[in-house]
């Protein structure tokens, strides 16, 4: 879907004249009049949130930032507000430009600059919120797709983002201290086979177009998990940017009505065990490629928990959390599913600021029985 790397400076620019831009199932508003900064801050927000929004503010251009809704899944997130590095536009799809991206010409950011030593970012999209949680941690669940994908996975045109909060990038993968990024995040370089893939269980290609979105590849959806003080106002940093030059467009997406406290909060997609201490939630894919959350069925326990991929009566995917702190001082996850489509499995201590634990499936493998006895501290 791209041009190789001398012919970067030859891309055609994508350019925004448009208040509200559709493209297949995926629509998108930029930012503009009633759409500001503390519009899309409490976009993040639902009833039952347990988070104030003391103000907020934006930079960046405008045709950076704004909103998106799908009517069918694609990213795995049906609705929320979207930071790129350059414009909105390239977000929708079909995936049919052979660079997609828009140079703002704007300047990038000292924090995200702090986190690649020796690049520059520029054409920084950076939404900052204050806000006071009821707990002692938050959440929000999230993708990062890009157009620097795959060609140029390996190179210095890494394009970055982050979510500070207390000067601390939280935006890492489940269990580690790496920060999402596109060296990161990846299944290989199209251009450099010895780049080696790099977890590529978080990664999904798009550039067959399966997907109808026009960025190249994305992440499987990832969970933010950040401590705070309650109680008091803390700060959040959103922040996005170009690495080395402005032209291919990254982008993150942010679930609407995902950012909470930290407690669990039992829904549709997620389910909330052993007192509500563990909430769990599975994302699958189809043979299509196409993302879906698996929906929670009516049986269960305080134990255990069973969800359904399509239909209510047919039972996909069974698992249960087992204290075993007195045997050996850890909770332990168990499940099994009748399927062999792929999924991400996320199980998320509600009283830990430790990241959530996920259990993957490759699409086309006989789902495993895992029995992990290990997967969190009891303290």
């Amino acid at each position: 879907m791209r041009i190789p790397d001398s012919l970067r400076s030859l891309v055609p620019i994508l350019a925004v004249t448009i208040t509200q831009a559709a493209w297949g199932d995926m629509t998108v508003t930029p930012m503009g009049g009633s759409l500001n900064a503390n519009a899309m801050a409490a976009a993040l927000l639902d009833a039952s949130s347990g988070i104030v929004i003391n103000s907020a503010s934006y930079t960046g251009a405008n045709g950076a930032s704004g909103t998106f809704a799908v009517g069918t899944d694609i990213i795995g997130i049906d609705r929320g507000i979207l930071l790129t590095s350059g414009t909105v536009a390239s977000a929708p799809g079909p995936n049919d430009l052979p660079g997609a991206g828009e140079d703002n010409s704007r300047p990038g950011d000292a924090q995200l600059d702090g986190l690649i030593p020796g690049g520059a970012t520029q054409d920084a999209s950076v939404l900052t919120i204050h806000f006071t949680p009821t707990g002692n941690q938050v959440q929000f669940s999230y993708v990062f797709a890009s157009e620097e994908y795959n060609e140029f996975v390996g190179s210095e045109f890494n394009d970055i983002f982050a979510f500070f909060v207390g000067g601390t990038n939280y935006a890492v993968l489940p269990g580690t201290t790496t920060p999402v990024a596109i060296n990161n995040v990846n299944c290989g370089s199209s251009i450099d086979p010895f780049f080696p893939p790099t977890n590529c269980s978080f990664f999904i290609d798009n550039t067959s177009g399966a997907l109808n979105t026009q960025m190249d590849g994305m992440t499987t959806v990832l969970t933010f998990t950040a401590p705070v003080n309650p109680g008091v106002q803390n700060t959040m940093r959103l922040a996005i940017a170009d690495v080395s030059d402005g032209i291919l467009d990254s982008a993150v997406f942010l679930a609407g009505g995902s950012f909470t406290d930290g407690g669990c909060a039992p829904s549709a997609t997620n389910v909330c065990l052993l007192g509500g201490r563990f909430e769990i939630s599975v994302n699958w894919e189809d043979y299509q490629h196409v993302h879906r959350d698996a929906l929670v069925a009516s049986a269960g326990t305080a134990e255990s928990a069973l969800f359904y991929f399509r239909q209510p009566a047919n039972w996909e995917f069974l698992i249960k959390i087992i204290d075993g702190c007195s045997l050996n001082g850890k909770y332990w996850v168990y499940f099994a599913a009748a399927t062999d489509v792929g999924y991400v499995v996320t199980v998320r201590d509600t009283q830990s600021t430790a990241s959530p634990r996920q259990y993957f499936n490759t699409l086309g493998t006989a789902s495993p029985a895992t029995n992990d006895s290990g997967a969190f501290n009891c303290h």
